[in-house]
């Protein structure tokens, strides 16, 4: 929390998910998306890691870098697919 604060951080990267397992076990939310594919199309990730009770914020950032740089590709199994629609229903407990 203390670099978060000092250097008044939203989050911190971390490449493949590495890391992530620290900042969990302290608490603190992580949220991986897609970043693209490795030399032998191998789906990579970069995960967010948030201040505790920030998992709205995470949501939102990952949602912006998403949109900004159109990694993801989904899986043709996936595409097949594309042609339903399926809803989402997320509930924030207080």
């Amino acid at each position: 929390e203390q670099p978060m604060q000092e250097y008044n951080l939203d989050a911190i990267l971390s490449m493949h998910n590495r890391g992530a397992g620290f900042a969990a076990a302290a608490h603190f939310p992580c949220l991986t998306v897609p970043s693209g594919y490795n030399e032998v199309d191998k789906p990579q990730g970069l995960t967010f890691i948030g201040r505790k009770f920030s998992e709205a914020d995470l949501l939102k950032i990952a949602m912006a870098f998403e949109k900004s740089t159109k990694t993801r590709v989904p899986p043709q199994l996936y595409a097949d697919w594309s042609q339903y629609s399926i809803g989402l229903v997320v509930y924030v407990l207080d």
